[in-house]
């Protein structure tokens, strides 16, 4: 029997976490949960699994668009790894779900064994600024904090000061499904990871991709084939999120029930993102626990 990893960055909305567990909860899984050290109180007694076995990493201070970011999926990448073999690797965030079933998961991955799923945007014209800029502060601290890496950004912009100007960057979604090789590949590659990604801002969108795109593992990422006529080649990690109807740029939409025909007809695995307490998480649980392989 294969198994697969399931690797979650979680903060809060422990109820949600909760129902996501429950979907994950199958013996052919290990699941690998990082929560935000910053959180108190977390409810462990009501995380648990019957079936899939359930591991806490250690934990470390995240903040959004910092490169803490990264440092928690290393953490969950070699926590994972350590446990044994298996052969997927899946990072979702605490507020997720699948959209198919187990069975389903399981068999596409079977089908697709080998292959990454990995995806890729095109990069905007403000991209670099992530990359090639130091910043004063770890972005996502407070206000403050990043509007003196605003200030700061701007100073090294006048004077054309840059970091790694060498590397060949690429830049997608951070969430994925990878082989247990390209994991490894990951992993050993940490100290080069912390001198390109230290100290920069929003590179967990950036950090995999670059390190994918100057591989061999770059020619075995997955791409839509006539099955998924009309889906994005940036959908290569098959994460379904909207972000059209988000309040932001930043922030995608949060799905709610009038979604539920867009989300069970979705050819994705996975979607993002959900909220806590409403009646779409207990609907698309219900789905999934009821859908067939076709």
């Amino acid at each position: 029997m294969e198994k697969h990893a399931y690797l979650i960055m979680a903060h809060a909305s422990f109820g949600l976490l909760g129902k996501l567990l429950e979907a994950l909860d199958d013996e052919r899984n290990d699941i690998f949960v990082h929560i935000d050290a910053r959180k108190a109180d977390v409810p462990y007694a009501q995380l648990h699994c019957k079936r899939a076995g359930l591991y806490f990493t250690d934990r470390i201070p995240t903040h959004w668009g910092g490169p803490s970011q990264i440092w928690a999926e290393l953490i969950l990448l070699e926590t994972a790894l350590a446990k044994g073999h298996h052969s997927y690797y899946h990072l979702l965030s605490g507020v997720d779900l699948p959209i198919k079933s187990q069975d389903y998961i399981h068999d596409f991955f079977e089908r697709n064994a080998g292959k990454e799923l990995v995806s890729f945007w095109k990069m905007k014209k403000n991209t670099p600024s992530r990359f090639v800029y130091t910043p004063f502060a770890e972005h996502g601290l407070n206000f403050f904090a990043n509007l003196a890496n605003c200030v700061f950004k701007g100073i090294q912009t006048a004077f054309r000061f840059g970091h790694c100007r060498d590397v060949d960057y690429r830049y997608g979604a951070n969430w994925f499904s990878i082989t247990e090789a390209l994991a490894e590949y990951v992993v050993e590659r940490k100290e080069w990871i912390r001198k390109v990604f230290d100290h920069r801002c929003n590179c967990d969108e950036i950090f995999l991709q670059t390190l994918v795109w100057n591989s061999p593992f770059f020619e075995k990422c997955w791409r839509p084939g006539e099955e998924y006529a009309g889906m994005a080649e940036d959908l290569g990690n098959l994460r379904l999120t909207d972000w059209t109807r988000g309040p932001s740029v930043r922030h995608p939409w949060v799905f709610e029930d009038g979604d539920y025909e867009m989300l069970t007809n979705s050819s994705c695995l996975f979607a993002r993102k959900f909220s806590q307490g409403s009646g779409i998480v207990d609907r698309i649980l219900e789905y999934t626990k009821q859908e067939k392989v076709k």
